[in-house]
């Protein structure tokens, strides 16, 4: 069977620029990667490992020293990562990080200070936390719970804000976004959750993303699939009134990517029911936008699932997988798209 038919897909730049991709296939997580920064494609997939550690929802994310570390959920629902030694070269295994909690979901992000902290949902929806004690060095040694068993959420998404104090989201039971953050970056925690303003529309997706200016935007998706928005009134401050629809009803996306062009005007990338890929852009940076969707490019594949990154030249690079793992790209950064998209290797 073709191990270019992967699932969970996730792309990432390199330390030295170039890109690469990861997935799972068949529980075993496989990679390829650019054979120099804004360059083809190394030709075929690899396994990061053997058949043997089986995972699913991996994350990847860089050390401050830019060593790519993946982390992933195996089949007892313990947490499983992986590292590069040196940029590009694996340690060769996987470790478990910690016992504890019945994982069902994960999200890793970067404290101010370059020390990675991971942040979990257990059984019953509660949320747990751990962190590294020195930038790309050795973990905490135990899971935190953060807040009480009252707080249960899905669908966590954690970033930092401009003031460097970490903030997370999470969707609880009824479609409302709740979050919570640091007092201090790298320190404790405000220590109860605030609801992320009231809406009549409950939300069952999420996606945070920075701004130019530094303000963090949220984007969900509702049950009737239409796209919601709202944004910091200042960075590291507080939060619009209100949600936002982005467009009409009309609008249908069913998983969504965001990221920042090289200019600074967000784009955002959303699957429609039938597989196509669609896309929308502020038409200044941190401004409005632009008031509809644009499918890139018009194609038979058929997506179920997304992956967006830089080039180290600027230009956005997207991925997408049905039974093959496809690719397009900018012509140039901020700029219009090659027209197509291309296969990405054979296993």
């Amino acid at each position: 069977m073709s191990t270019d038919q992967l699932s969970e897909l996730w792309s990432i730049t390199n330390v030295d620029g170039q890109l690469e991709v990861f997935g799972i296939f068949d529980k075993t997580v496989w990679h390829t990667w650019q054979t120099a920064p804004n360059n083809g494609w190394y030709g075929s997939w690899h396994a990061l490992y053997s058949d043997t550690d089986l995972l699913r929802g991996i994350s990847v994310i860089s050390n401050q020293d830019g060593r790519l570390e993946v982390f992933g959920i195996a089949p007892d629902n313990t947490i499983r990562h992986t590292w590069q030694k040196t940029p590009g070269n694996w340690c060769g295994s996987w470790e478990e990080l910690y016992g504890g909690a019945n994982w069902r979901e994960l999200s890793v992000t970067s404290n101010q200070d370059g020390r990675l902290e991971i942040f979990g949902t257990g059984p019953d929806n509660t949320i747990w936390h751990t962190w590294q004690t020195t930038p790309g060095g050795s973990w905490y040694g135990s899971w935190e719970e953060l807040y009480s068993k009252a707080n249960q959420f899905s669908e966590l998404n954690a970033i930092c804000n401009y003031d460097g104090k970490l903030e997370i989201f999470g969707i609880a039971s009824n479609g409302s976004i709740w979050h919570t953050w640091q007092t201090t970056p790298g320190g404790d925690w405000y220590g109860s959750w605030h609801e992320l303003s009231s809406n009549t529309n409950p939300l069952n997706k999420l996606c945070v993303i920075h701004n130019q200016d530094g303000r963090l935007e949220v984007f969900g998706i509702a049950s009737d699939n239409t796209i919601w928005h709202t944004w910091q009134t200042k960075p590291s401050n507080g939060w619009y009134s209100s949600w936002s629809e982005l467009y009409s009803n009309a609008d249908q996306r069913s998983k969504l990517r965001a990221t920042c062009n090289n200019d600074g005007k967000l784009e955002i990338f959303g699957l429609a029911s039938d597989g196509s890929v669609w896309h929308t852009w502020q038409t200044t940076p941190g401004g409005s936008w632009y008031g509809s969707w644009h499918e890139l490019p018009s194609d038979s594949n058929h997506f179920n699932n997304l992956s967006v990154v830089h080039n180290q030249d600027g230009r956005l690079e997207v991925f997408g997988t049905d039974s093959t793992i496809w690719h397009t790209w900018q012509t140039a950064p901020s700029n219009g798209w090659q027209g197509s998209w291309t296969s990405l290797g054979k296993g």
